[in-house]
């Protein structure tokens, strides 16, 4: 069991009369705390930690941090610790423990991308040393400095994923988690109703550059449209990667493969095991990392070979001889079109069907971008499109007035579709199934797979 000496900045009252516990580790959730940990009472919009401040206690939290006075049994008065405010009072004790840990943050954002590319730099750095990763997609207000507080004393290196929908959000993250290097994966048109544009994106994602500041390293793709904006935005050592003339890190000879692909990175042959050629540039962004740190390049392609997707990042899975690749952990323009090109790759003896839900979070370009979707689908090869969501009405038009002749439907409702596809779908189909979170789409391929166990 570890034991972390965590400083719980701004404390203004604790009967005992001390600002450190000496505890195992630290969680937001009552119904995860575990033996020893501390346990911060964040408000919410839909639930307030500190009502359930009793619970984490009684399930074995040394001390619970809160903002407000909570009604509690005598026994446990002397194990809570007053601040102003849970959330800030989180970030700023991690921003402590990051301080006191003293090994290498590595900060990776961008609009796509960034969760299968810290997956990538922790699967081939944690050959080389000691270190962990955000879990899940921590990467917001909450979930950085969680994972700022998985750092244990051995570890050399943290890779830590930065989200935002707002601006001001990444400075406020980098701010607690001080990086040491910054890897931006891409710029596109993705959470727009808080960003506005893709301006605002690239603006956004560039405040991890500004943390860094001189004599730290960004690798950034060099193939993105926003490249030169963000080489001249950044202080420090710019590293850029891709596949076109102004990477130094490049990718030559770039082949696909049966089940990926294959290239030369300064000489040395690399495969892939994985699809979709936005992989490729995610897969240098993690070999340029592991360089940083030292690791043998020869090692770290190694490594990068038996590499497999995250959970709902197209996964492919074969359903009573349907192929169903399924990408629904999140969308947007740009990994909406990056994943019809991987899709439009995949052999099928059958149709090519294509499931799409909502993009969210795009404001008031929502209409527009759902049309250049639909645009985007009538050029990709399908043979059929099913579109889900109060967008799919202009997904499906657009699709239809720019070519598509084969099955093209739409609905707001997701069983509709879902009846639709189940009994569409025959062996030898290729179906892509691909939306926002918030949509579930997910269901589907739950469907499929009952289905198929109950033929």
């Amino acid at each position: 069991m570890r034991l972390v000496g965590v400083e719980i900045v701004g404390a203004i009252g604790r009967r005992s009369g001390r600002r450190d516990w000496s505890i195992t580790g630290v969680s937001t959730d009552s119904r995860a705390v575990r033996e020893g940990e501390l346990f911060f009472a964040l408000p919410g919009e839909r639930v307030d930690g500190h009502d359930y401040v009793l619970a984490a206690l009684q399930r074995g939290a040394a001390a619970a941090v809160v903002s407000r006075e909570v009604p509690l049994p005598s026994e446990y008065a002397d194990r809570v610790v007053l601040v102003p405010d849970t959330l800030r009072c989180l970030g700023q004790s991690a921003n402590a423990w990051r301080r006191k840990w003293g090994g290498k943050v590595v900060g990776i954002t961008g609009s796509n991308g960034k969760t299968t590319t810290r997956e990538m730099v922790y699967h081939i750095l944690s050959a080389h040393l000691p270190c962990k990763r955000s879990p899940k997609s921590f990467n917001t207000d909450v979930g950085v400095p969680l994972t700022l507080f998985q750092a244990e004393e051995q570890d050399k290196a943290l890779i830590v994923e930065m989200g935002t929908n707002a601006p001001g959000e990444i400075a406020a993250l980098a701010a607690i988690a001080e990086p040491d290097m910054g890897v931006i994966t891409c710029i596109a048109e993705t959470h727009l109703e808080g960003l506005g544009s893709v301006e605002g994106v690239a603006n956004a994602k560039a405040e991890l550059l500004d943390a860094l500041g001189p004599g730290k390293t960004a690798f950034i793709n060099g193939d993105d449209n926003w490249f030169d904006f963000l080489a001249a935005r950044h202080r420090g050592r710019t590293v850029a990667y891709g596949l076109g003339s102004k990477a130094q890190f490049r990718a030559d000879g770039l082949v696909p493969t049966e089940r990926g692909y294959a290239y030369l990175l300064g000489g040395i042959p690399v495969r892939l095991h994985i699809p979709g050629r936005h992989n490729v540039l995610n897969s240098l962004a993690a070999l340029a990392v592991a360089r940083q740190f030292g690791m043998d390049p020869l090692r770290a392609i190694e490594r990068l070979a038996d590499f497999h997707l995250p959970e709902m990042r197209f996964q492919i899975e074969h359903i009573q001889g349907v192929c169903v690749a399924f990408d629904c952990y999140n969308a947007n323009p740009g990994s909406m079109r990056s994943a019809l090109e991987t899709f439009r790759e995949l052999s099928a003896s059958g149709r090519k069907v294509a499931v799409v839900g909502d993009m969210l979070e795009l404001g008031v370009h929502s209409e527009k971008l759902h049309e250049e979707l639909g645009n985007c689908i009538a050029q990709s090869g399908v043979d059929a499109l099913w579109a889900v969501g109060r967008y799919g009405h202009a997904v499906a038009r657009a699709a239809t007035s720019t070519g598509l002749k084969g099955v093209v439907r739409h609905s707001e409702e997701y069983d509709a579709v879902a009846e639709d596809i189940c009994e569409y779908v025959k062996p030898g189909d290729a179906l892509l199934v691909k939306g926002s979170r918030g949509m579930r789409l997910e269901r589907l391929v739950e469907k499929l797979r009952a289905n198929a166990q109950t033929a």
